[in-house]
């Protein structure tokens, strides 16, 4: 449950040129967490994500080409990379694509909440200027305690945030002939809150698992929860959702929602033939949320409702349909409490049924985790922060004061409690 209310933005100044030429090459710019402020009247400033605009110009052919809806536009971001000095790489670019920072990172962080849609691109020809916002989250609104998952500032500083722009034919498997052209500008910030209290806090790890599509309906999720990419982390995590993309909208994988005929994860006890009830369950969670609302053939009214759905021009169903972006095995709810998710480090096996099984490209999964730093990178993080290591001096759990338990390890954020001096 948020308890600080709107979060402040902290501008972001490019190492380079924010100004981007679209063209055959992937074009991209820089941006750095320089000259900062971290600790306001005594209080610390906690950054919850970077938030981002991109501005270009969608340019339909001469001869005309095929509309395109608001759930599509995100493809014009190729990646964005996050690394820092001290906690090493928090987004990687290969997880962090435009669409996945939409449709998957984006709608848990945001707690089921999308971007505003703008209205279809017409299929005529002509230019049409897009604004397209996104957020490259450290936490979700979806936890408890979102501001547990914040990182003190200082701890970012000298982060390094590459934006990368995708080539300007992106657009050309949609509507043929389509391309990015003049320039294109990129803004980013950080998300930041003030809070009275610094806290060693949780990781909100945000990756995705390939396995290789060979015909076969059984496929492993290897070393889930063992990831090395940020600095200090402690082996296994517990599991925030499990949801296994599609080939829709950009996510990369090789199937569609509708051809999986029954789901089977051993780790969770799943074993159904009613895939529809992994959709109907998702909305549950999601708060009762509806499909995409169709205004006309031009005009595409959504509040990010329709998730996992894609929007089309009239709505779509409710269900497992071929337009489905991913398949929600299993969600998180609203308030959730970290120490109700299952702890897991390992493998992870899924068993499909198909109508026909992919033989070829790869089957892809959103496994978001919730960890914990090891003690050598608490006690840096500590003193990075101006406190004194050690146990003794990070012994209470979040807003609770809760006591600590001898070698505790359930990835809670731990107080920080005397100052260094």
């Amino acid at each position: 449950m948020r308890v600080f209310g709107t979060p402040q933005p902290v501008d972001l100044i490019s190492k380079d040129s924010p100004t981007l030429v679209p063209g055959s090459s992937k074009q991209s710019c820089t941006f750095k967490v320089d000259a900062t402020v971290p600790i306001i009247n005594g209080k610390y400033v906690l950054v919850i994500g970077y938030g981002g605009c991109v501005q270009t110009v969608f340019d339909q052919a001469a001869s005309g080409g095929t509309a395109v809806n608001g759930d599509d536009l995100p493809r014009l971001i190729s990646s964005v990379n996050v690394k820092s000095p001290v906690l090493g790489t928090t987004h990687d670019a290969s997880f962090m694509s435009g669409p996945m920072l939409e449709h998957v990172w984006g709608w848990l962080a945001n707690g089921y909440t999308g971007q505003r849609m703008r209205n279809q691109i017409v299929s005529t020809d002509g230019d049409t200027t897009i604004q397209h916002y996104f957020r490259v989250p450290y936490t979700s609104e979806l936890f408890e305690s979102p501001h547990h998952f914040g990182l003190f500032l200082d701890w970012l500083k000298n982060t390094e945030i590459k934006f990368e722009l995708a080539t300007s034919t992106v657009f050309d498997s949609l509507s043929t002939g389509a391309v990015l052209k003049a320039t294109t500008n990129v803004r980013m910030w950080l998300d930041t809150v003030v809070s009275s209290e610094c806290y060693i806090p949780t990781v909100y790890e945000q990756e995705f698992y390939d396995a290789t599509a060979n015909g076969s309906n059984t496929h492993t999720l290897d070393n889930v929860g063992l990831s090395g990419k940020w600095n200090g982390l402690k082996t296994g995590g517990r599991i925030f959702a499990f949801w296994e993309l599609t080939d829709q909208k950009g996510m990369g994988a090789a199937d569609g929602a509708d051809n999986i005929t029954s789901y089977k994860v051993d780790l969770f006890g799943l074993d159904t033939v009613n895939i529809d009830a992994l959709f109907e369950n998702h909305r549950l969670v999601t708060g009762g949320h509806r499909g995409a609302i169709s205004g006309n053939s031009t005009t595409i009214i959504h509040d990010g409702a329709a998730n996992p759905e894609a929007i089309t021009a009239s709505p779509n169903g409710t269900l497992n349909t071929a337009t489905a972006m991913y398949t929600p095995v299993k969600s998180p709810g609203r308030n959730t409490k970290l120490t109700k998710l299952m702890k897991f480090a390992g493998s992870i096996k899924a068993t499909r049924g198909f109508t026909s099984a992919p033989s070829s490209g790869v089957h892809r999964w959103a496994v978001p985790l919730a960890r914990e730093f090891d003690e050598g990178k608490k006690d840096e993080l500590a003193v990075r922060a101006g406190f004194l290591p050690g146990d003794k001096n990070r012994a209470t759990v979040g807003l609770t004061g809760k006591t600590l338990r001898k070698n505790q390890d359930d990835t809670l954020p731990q107080r920080l409690l005397r100052r260094a001096g």
